[in-house]
C-alpha cells in the first residue's frame, strides 16, 4: 500500500502565496497597476487548476487533504463576512459590495459548519453538493460585483482601499483560495462516495 503523500509542500505554497499577496499590498504596486487586482484572483485559480489537472503529484497532495478540512476552511467566511459588514458600517466599503458579499459569506460560512460535520460522517453527499454550488455562486457574485465597482464604476471606496492591506488579501489570497477549494470539493464530490472520506 502506497504511503499517503505529504501535504506539507501544499501548505508551504499556500503560505508563500499569502506572503506574496501581503507584500503586494504593502508595496502599493496594485494601486499603481489597477488591473493587477483582478489578475491576483484569476492567476492563482488558473494555476491551481492547471497544476491539479497536469501534475499527479499536486493532485495527490490536494486529494490527501480531508474533504472535511477543505470544507472547514469555509467556516472562516462567516467572520470575514461580518468584517465586510463592519467595514461598510465604518464607511470603508461601499454598500453595493459589502452587504451582498458580507451576508453571503456569513450564510455560507455558518452552513459550512454543518457541511463539515456531514463530510466527517461521510453522509449527505447531495447536500454537500448543494452547499458547494451555493458557496461558489456566492463568491462568483461577490467577485463580479467587486470587479464591476472597481474596474468599471471606479467606486472611490474600493479604488482607494482594495489595492492596500488588509483589503488586498481578499482578491489576492482569500477569494482565489475559496474558488480553488470549491473546485477541489466539487471534484471530490463528483468522484462519489470514495471522495467523501475525511
Amino acid at each position: 500500500m502506497n504511503a499517503q503523500p505529504s501535504i506539507r509542500p501544499l501548505a508551504l505554497v499556500i503560505l508563500a502565496w499569502l506572503a506574496g499577496a501581503a507584500a503586494v499590498g504593502a508595496s502599493g504596486i496594485a494601486a499603481r497597476l489597477p488591473p493587477l487586482v483582478p489578475l491576483m484572483i484569476i492567476g492563482p485559480v488558473v494555476g491551481w487548476v492547471i497544476a491539479y489537472r497536469r501534475s499527479p503529484t499536486w493532485r495527490a497532495r490536494l486529494d490527501a487533504v480531508p474533504l472535511s478540512a477543505l470544507i472547514g476552511l469555509h467556516v472562516a467566511r462567516a467572520p470575514i463576512g461580518l468584517g465586510l459588514l463592519l467595514a461598510y458600517q465604518r464607511g470603508m466599503l461601499p454598500a453595493a459590495f459589502a452587504i451582498k458579499a458580507g451576508w453571503g459569506d456569513i450564510a455560507v460560512g455558518l452552513a459550512a459548519v454543518a457541511a463539515t460535520r456531514a463530510a466527517r460522517a461521510s453522509t449527505a453527499g447531495r447536500w454537500l453538493t448543494v452547499w458547494n454550488l451555493l458557496g461558489a455562486l456566492d463568491i462568483a457574485v461577490a467577485v463580479a460585483t467587486a470587479q464591476y465597482l472597481l474596474v468599471i464604476a471606479r467606486e472611490p471606496l474600493l479604488t482607494a482601499g482594495a489595492p492596500h492591506l488588509p483589503f488586498i488579501l481578499l482578491p489576492g489570497f482569500i477569494v482565489p483560495l475559496v474558488i480553488a477549494t470549491h473546485l477541489a470539493i466539487g471534484a471530490r464530490l463528483r468522484r462519489g462516495a470514495g471522495g467523501l472520506a475525511g
